[in-house]
Order: C-alpha cells, then sequence, then structure tokens
C-alpha cells in the first residue's frame, strides 16, 4: 500500500539476543500481577519461579547457586511466561504509523510516512521506544540478527546508525521478503535448498536402484511439496510466468526421480503420468494431490 501511494517504507527485523536464556523471573512475575487471571493458577505460576536454585557437582562437593532467570524454549510453560513479558510491548501506544508485530522472540516494525525524513524519525522514535522495554527487562536485541529493509518506488531509503543493518531481502518466518515485493529471493533459496535434498535423494535411490517408486512418491508430498509451497498465500497471488517455469523445473527433478523417465520426457506429462499437479497450482488454488 506504501509503494502505491508513493510513500516510504521500513519493515525493522529485530531478534532478541538469548531471549528465553535471558528472561527474569521478576519480569514474569509482574506480568502475571498485572492480568486478570485465577488466583490460585497465578499464585502457583509465581510460587514455580520463586527460591529455584541450580545445582552444581564440584570438586569440594555440591554446590547451589540462585536462579533468577532462565526459561527452556521447548518447556511447556517457557513461551507462555516470554508472551507475558513481551505482550507488554505489544500493547504499547505506538505513534501513528507504527506498527509492532512479533512471533515468539522475533519482532518486525513496519513504519511508513511521506517522506524520507519522516520515516526515519519514527523509526528513531520506534526504536527508542523498544529499548526501553528491553532495558527494562534486562533484554537487548542482536545487532547481528537484526536488520531494516525500505520500500519506495526509489530504491534510495533512509540510511542511520542504528546499529541495524540494510538488506535487500528479509527472512521472517522460513520465507524471505524482498525490497521488490516479487519474492525473487525467497524462489531463489527454495531452489537452492530442494536441490540440496535432491542430490541427497539421489544418492540413496537413483533411477533404476535404491528406493522403490512408492517410497519416493511419499517422500516428494511430505517433505518436497511442503517446502514448495511453504507460505504460498503470501508470494504465490501474482506469480509470474518465469517464475512458474522456475518452481516446474524443481519439481520436474522429482518427478524423474520418481517415475525413472527419460531426462527428454517433457514436464506436463510427468505430471499427468503421476497424477501430481504443479506447485504453480498449488500454490494459487491451496490444492494438494495425492
Amino acid at each position: 500500500m506504501a509503494r502505491s501511494t508513493k510513500q516510504h517504507a521500513l519493515v525493522i527485523s529485530l531478534d532478541i539476543k538469548g531471549a528465553f536464556d535471558h528472561l527474569e523471573y521478576n519480569s514474569i512475575k509482574n506480568s502475571l500481577n498485572n492480568i486478570n487471571f485465577h488466583s490460585n493458577t497465578k499464585e502457583t505460576l509465581i510460587d514455580l519461579l520463586s527460591g529455584r536454585q541450580v545445582a552444581l557437582n564440584t570438586p569440594q562437593g555440591p554446590a547451589t547457586l540462585p536462579q533468577h532467570r532462565g526459561s527452556p524454549q521447548d518447556s511447556c510453560t517457557g513461551p507462555a511466561f516470554w508472551n507475558l513479558v513481551a505482550n507488554e510491548v505489544l500493547t504499547q501506544s505506538w505513534t501513528v504509523g507504527v506498527h509492532l508485530q512479533a512471533f515468539v522472540d522475533d519482532f518486525i516494525f513496519l513504519i511508513k510516512a511521506p517522506t524520507k525524513a519522516k520515516v526515519k524519525s519514527l523509526a528513531n522514535e520506534a526504536l527508542n521506544q523498544f529499548k526501553s522495554w528491553t532495558a527494562k527487562h534486562n533484554l537487548e536485541f542482536s545487532a547481528d540478527k537484526s536488520n531494516y529493509m525500505h520500500f519506495s518506488k526509489n530504491r534510495n531509503g533512509p540510511r542511520w546508525s542504528a546499529g541495524i543493518r540494510r538488506k535487500s531481502s528479509i527472512k521472517y518466518l522460513g520465507g524471505f521478503i524482498d525490497d521488490k515485493l516479487n519474492f525473487a529471493t525467497h524462489l531463489s533459496e527454495l531452489k537452492s535448498k530442494t536441490l540440496i535434498l535432491y542430490q541427497k535423494i539421489k544418492s540413496i535411490a537413483a533411477s533404476n536402484w535404491g528406493l522403490n517408486k512408492n517410497i519416493r512418491r511419499k517422500i516428494y508430498f511430505t517433505v518436497i511439496e511442503r517446502i514448495l509451497i511453504y507460505g504460498a498465500p503470501s508470494w504465490a497471488n501474482n506469480i509470474t510466468s518465469r517464475q512458474q517455469r522456475l518452481l516446474n523445473s524443481i519439481q520436474r527433478k522429482f518427478l524423474l526421480s520418481i517415475t525413472g523417465a527419460y531426462s527428454t520426457t517433457p514436464t506436463t506429462a510427468l505430471q499427468v503420468i503421476e497424477g501430481i499437479t504443479p506447485p504453480t497450482y498449488q500454490s494459487s488454488n491451496g490444492i494438494h494431490s495425492r
């Protein structure tokens, strides 16, 4: 929308450094006290975080240290505790033109303004407000994993020293978003990833030995196809003919592996023989062949 209205837009991706390992128990307790929740459950959770110790075996015998922070990311309560603390910054009041969203510990700012100077100003204000929240909870974002991307008709966007690198594409939730919004980077990465998988499959199953056809077909449906159409609703709406050919060429390698057909066999014929729909059709319609 910003590009169509000739506005400037920034996407700032922030990664919290060791978010779950540095999550302090006092922050969790304060967040629990601030929500309207059943008192017995709240007291149980607060008690769970109180008086915790780490036991260590030393040459002098067992030793204990008080534990004030740390919540395993793959634990049952870890994500819930993190969401309680993160919700504080997500529900803050942000300036018009600034939007913050997050998935676990990956935060994304979406900022738009009519001029480069204004979008830069809004970005600085948003980052300062965000840093106030991280400082309050003794957290910090990783400069190495934090990036920003600029969208506009003119690619010359604002630059500033905020400890964040500018990139032409950003990876978020397994997909790549580029500053042209044509998802060329995503498809290029998709090609590289599936090529590696194809080579690994080929090393254990050539055209006339190894895994049988049914197993190869199952591998395609359960692994390769899901990789090909992952996040398709976000990138396949305005897919170009060139991108369609690229997706078909990726699928073709696996079709040849499944069928054992000659390399000169047309892709469309392989799709018809196996009853496997083209990835472009699946991406656009959300239909899975089986």
